[in-house]
């Protein structure tokens, strides 16, 4: 039986997981924008700087979806309305 806490924990999942997909896609495009804007050599400097945030963001989605969400078939019922 799915309580009402196990939905509470996924929906929580659900959105952290949304906010840092919305800072790696932020970062990697304010890195372009960096690139456009920019004249002199160091906007490549700073375009390093977003990616590695980009690139730590997108790490902090891997880590929750293959360790904290692979296995739990509760999770799965949840998503799917089972």
């Amino acid at each position: 039986m799915i309580t009402d806490n196990d939905q509470k924990q996924l929906l929580y999942k659900i959105y952290y997981f949304q906010e840092v997909m919305k800072s790696s896609y932020a970062d990697a495009n304010e890195a372009y924008e960096v690139l456009e804007k920019h004249e002199d050599d160091s906007k490549y400097y700073i375009s390093l700087g977003y990616l590695a945030m980009s690139q730590q963001s997108f790490t902090e989605i891997t880590v929750c979806v293959l360790e904290k969400w692979s296995g739990s078939l509760r999770n799965r019922k949840l998503l799917h309305g089972l």
